[in-house]
């Protein structure tokens, strides 16, 4: 009879122990889906950035492009007025 009790008392252990396990595996799996979740929006954001820069380098070489066309414009009015139209 006291084999049983010390067998009781064993299983009661263990089975402590599995639900304080338990509890921690609930607590582990909830942080890991929220990392989940939270490297998806870090994804979604780091996708957007990418996008508006590409979008932002585009423009800045348009508009660069735009301000050397002009540039060679009044390169052309001025070598006009110097008389610089055989330099080219």
């Amino acid at each position: 009879m006291e084999n049983k009790h010390e067998l009781t008392e064993k299983l009661k252990v263990i089975e402590t122990e599995i639900y304080n396990d338990k509890i921690d595996l609930r607590g582990i799996n909830s942080k890991l889906e929220i990392a989940y979740k939270y490297e998806e929006e870090l994804l979604q954001r780091m996708d957007y950035a990418k996008k508006q820069t590409e979008e932002l380098r585009k423009q800045f070489f348009i508009k660069a492009g735009e301000i050397s066309t002009k540039y060679d414009k009044m390169k052309n009015i001025f070598d006009v007025f110097t008389g610089n139209f055989y330099r080219h």
